[in-house]
């Protein structure tokens, strides 16, 4: 089987999901396997999913910064990321 992508998962404490995010891109980051590079842009894609649906959507202009403190104080009240590989048997050649 294939891991044509990875799917990023943001979850209260009670497992609700409030914000989900995958990637397919198929370029990876020098040092990094495919997966690892689409786990990394995943969490930190699915981090402003989250932001934009806790918050207002008038709140369009922020930055890399300012979701990683949001993201550390979403933490510390117990909201958490998982990713999980995207498995097909045969995924096409173009996704």
């Amino acid at each position: 089987m294939k891991i044509p992508g990875v799917c990023a998962i943001v979850t209260d404490n009670d497992g609700t999901v409030l914000a989900s995010r995958v990637d397919f891109d198929r370029t990876g980051y020098g040092g990094f396997t495919l997966e690892e590079a689409q786990r990394y842009r995943a969490q930190r894609f699915v981090r402003g999913v989250f932001f934009q649906n806790m918050t207002s959507p008038r709140f369009v202009k922020y930055d890399d910064y300012f979701l990683d403190q949001f993201w550390k104080m979403a933490e510390a009240n117990g909201f958490k990321i998982t990713t999980v590989p995207v498995v097909c048997p045969s995924p096409p050649e173009e996704i």
